[in-house]
């Protein structure tokens, strides 16, 4: 779409779209930290997420992981506030939000369990039995027909890299060693950042005191 809109494959457009979610992302991150603790809280977060040299790497970067981040947070926080008003609006919102995250990246599809956790507190077991909760893993599981459309059309493509048809053999292969130093690297420099750790120690550290004292 952007590439019809800007007349042609141009890097700018497709970079565009990440910058625009990732923007998207840092708001829907604001409004739901300042929905959970205070605006105070929601103004660090979004400071600190906003400096993130992940964030700052994937924001412009020609890669769905912002559509991503900004779908799944779009989920939990659509999801959060239904559970706080009972409006189906809310419901259908996060239902379609996390469709859209599973489609742009299948393993986002962890934020399942935030999403039936936050049910559990609402419903208790009956979360379990309801049939509008199986409705939204209806609407979330259509986003796999996503992936079998593009298998199907892997196969009609030479591809110098093709996910769907990843042998095994390589798999293992790829945790080699001598292969680990640049994963590592990543990890450690970019989402380990050092304020990120500290911040998150002394979060959790605060929480686990204020709960057994």
């Amino acid at each position: 779409w952007a590439y019809k809109l800007t007349g042609g494959v141009h890097e700018w457009a497709s970079r565009a779209v990440s910058v625009l979610f990732s923007l998207a992302s840092l708001l829907i991150l604001y409004l739901f930290i300042r929905r959970l603790a205070s605006e105070k809280v929601a103004f660090f977060a979004f400071f600190f997420a906003a400096l993130s040299p992940m964030n700052v790497a994937l924001a412009r970067s020609i890669q769905c992981d912002a559509t991503m981040v900004f779908a799944g947070l779009l989920a939990l926080y659509t999801f959060y506030r239904y559970c706080e008003s009972d409006q189906w609006g809310w419901f259908l919102g996060s239902a379609l939000a996390m469709a859209l995250s599973v489609g742009t990246k299948i393993h986002s599809i962890c934020l399942l369990m935030p999403i039936v956790y936050m049910g559990w507190r609402k419903h208790g077991w009956a979360v379990f039995v309801k049939p509008k909760y199986y409705f939204y893993v209806l609407i979330v599981s259509l986003s796999l027909i996503w992936y079998y459309y593009m298998w199907k059309a892997s196969k009609n493509q030479a591809l110098a890299y093709d996910p769907f048809h990843y042998a095994l053999g390589g798999y293992w292969e790829s945790f080699a060693p001598s292969l680990m130093k640049l994963p590592l690297k990543a990890f450690l420099l970019h989402i380990l950042t050092p304020l990120g750790a500290i911040f998150f120690a002394f979060g959790m550290l605060r929480n686990t005191f204020k709960t057994y004292t």
